[in-house]
C-alpha cells in the first residue's frame, strides 16, 4: 500500500452484509427527477491515515477501511444501539453472563471460504495471544470462556454481567483460514492482504 489513498472494490453483493431491515420503497430518485437505479460495483476511493494494518484488531489508528473490509457480530447504529451483523440475533442468560449469538448461514469471505463459529473462535484467540498493542485485549479480558456448539452458535459466558459486552463484538472478525495461528497475528501476510466480510472488497 503506498500513498495516503486507498483504493477498494466495492462488491455488488455480500450475504453478510445485507440487514434485516431493507430500505422500502426502491432506491430514491436523484434530485433532478430522474429515475436512474444505484449502479453496482466500481471502485471508490477513501482518504484515511496509511495504515500499518489492514486488520481491526492490531490497528490503533481509525482506518475506514477497516471497518468497511470487516465485521463484528454486533454493529452500532446511528442512535449507538446495538444491531445485528455477522449475527442475526443474541440471547442474554437472566443474569447477565451468558450471551448466545445465532450467526448468519451463507456468508462467505472474499475469497469464497464459508464464514463459521470457528472465525469467531479464532478472533478471540487471537486477541488474547497478540504481543501488539490492542485496545481489544482489555475488552476481551472479561470473557470465561467461548464455545462454539455448531456453525452457526458463539456461546460466550463472562465471571459476571458485562455492560460493554456487545460493544466488543463490534470487534471485525479474523479469518482464520488466512493465518497461520493466533501467535504470528503481528507478522501474518493476511494483515496487508485482508479478506473480510463486509461490503468493501480490498485489491490492489
Amino acid at each position: 500500500m503506498r500513498g495516503p489513498t486507498l483504493a477498494l472494490l466495492a462488491l455488488a453483493a455480500i450475504a453478510s452484509c445485507k440487514s434485516d431491515e431493507q430500505p422500502k420503497g426502491g432506491n430514491p430518485k436523484p434530485a433532478d427527477g430522474g429515475g436512474a437505479k444505484t449502479q453496482k460495483g466500481g471502485m471508490v476511493r477513501i482518504p484515511s491515515n496509511e495504515p500499518k494494518y489492514l486488520n481491526p484488531i492490531l490497528e490503533s489508528r481509525f482506518v475506514p477501511a477497516n471497518d468497511l473490509i470487516f465485521e463484528g457480530l454486533v454493529g452500532m447504529d446511528a442512535k449507538g444501539e446495538p444491531v445485528p451483523r455477522l449475527a442475526t440475533s443474541w440471547e442474554i442468560s437472566p443474569d447477565g453472563k451468558t450471551i448466545t449469538f445465532k450467526l448468519r448461514d451463507n456468508v462467505r469471505w472474499h475469497d469464497g471460504e464459508k464464514f463459521t463459529s470457528a472465525d469467531v473462535a479464532f478472533t478471540l484467540e487471537a486477541i488474547r495471544a497478540t504481543s501488539a498493542a490492542t485496545v481489544w485485549k482489555a475488552y476481551m479480558a472479561p470473557v470465561t470462556q467461548l464455545s462454539t456448539p455448531d456453525d452457526r452458535t458463539v456461546v460466550v459466558k463472562y465471571a459476571d454481567a458485562y455492560a460493554p459486552a456487545l460493544v466488543t463484538w463490534t470487534v471485525g472478525i479474523l479469518p482464520k483460514h488466512r493465518f497461520g495461528g493466533p501467535d504470528d497475528l503481528s507478522t501474518a501476510q493476511a494483515n496487508t492482504e485482508p479478506v473480510g466480510t463486509g461490503p468493501v472488497k480490498y485489491t490492489r
